[in-house]
């Protein structure tokens, strides 16, 4: 006896039934090609985005030190006759660490 074929499995190509032709592989090598491509022009994009940022950080950097610079002269050149003698010794703490730092 004969086990009867059902046609509709018997139409279905496999995919491992026949290597890849030419024309196929040309394809898609152009597009992994293109996708690479692609993929540059955006690393550029971000290069340029980075440096944008690093000169704007920078700025930024001068703009803080500039008024830190404007904070300790303010505090090196207070008034000093009202204060108690705790803060005087604390005062005259934070200016020696200024001039320190600052040095």
């Amino acid at each position: 006896m004969e086990t009867p074929i059902d046609v509709s499995e018997s139409d279905i190509p496999t995919p491992l039934a026949r290597p890849m032709g030419q024309k196929v592989t040309k394809r898609k090598v152009k597009v992994i090609g293109a996708s690479s491509s692609t993929l540059l022009v955006n690393l550029f994009s971000i290069e340029k985005e980075m440096k944008e940022r690093n000169v704007v950080q920078k700025q930024i950097t001068k703009v803080v030190e500039l008024d830190n610079v404007v904070k300790m002269y303010d505090i090196l050149t207070k008034e000093k006759s009202n204060m108690i003698e705790d803060q005087h010794k604390q005062y005259e703490i934070t200016c020696k660490y200024i001039l320190k730092v600052s040095s």
